[in-house]
């Protein structure tokens, strides 16, 4: 085989590999008008029943394949923007939302963490700073504030 023919079934195969290797999921767009509080979803988590969990800075929503059923602070919410779930050994998860706000799902609503207060001393007045849940174990949790520092409420 001479350097030509070498090159041209490298090229070939190099081309071939390229449609060989895409692949093309189906996939829907969901929107306000299909239901979403809002077009900034941050975070969606699937729980233990199969729905779908998703973080906006309009509330929570959740997707049961078909429909979306909008939680607000009204539903328990500690507030309505909220970033990231986090799921707990129990199969409840816990949301974190601005201001070091957080909440849980305890399997029928929301409820606002006890505690938030006393971590909203942590956080530097009107920063809109948030944390990030690490770890839960028992009655404690870990959380990152932003700015990678490592707090635990006493």
């Amino acid at each position: 085989m001479n350097f030509k023919n070498l090159l041209s079934a490298l090229f070939l195969s190099i081309f071939l590999c390229g449609f060989a290797s895409t692949e093309h999921f189906p996939s829907i767009n969901y929107d306000l008008e299909d239901g979403l509080p809002s077009s900034q979803v941050y975070d969606i988590l699937e729980d233990n029943d199969g729905y779908l969990w998703f973080t906006t800075d309009r509330g929570v929503s959740r997707f049961d394949g078909r429909n979306f059923t909008n939680y607000y602070a009204n539903d328990g919410l500690a507030c309505e923007t909220n970033f990231n779930f986090y799921l707990s050994k129990d199969d409840t998860f816990w949301l974190s939302g601005i201001n070091g706000m957080f909440s849980f799902w305890n399997g029928r609503n929301f409820e606002s963490f006890k505690y938030n207060e006393k971590i909203n001393t942590f956080l530097t007045v009107g920063s809109n700073e948030w944390y990030s849940i690490v770890r839960i174990e028992d009655d404690l949790i870990t959380f990152i504030k932003a700015g990678n520092h490592f707090v635990r409420p006493k």
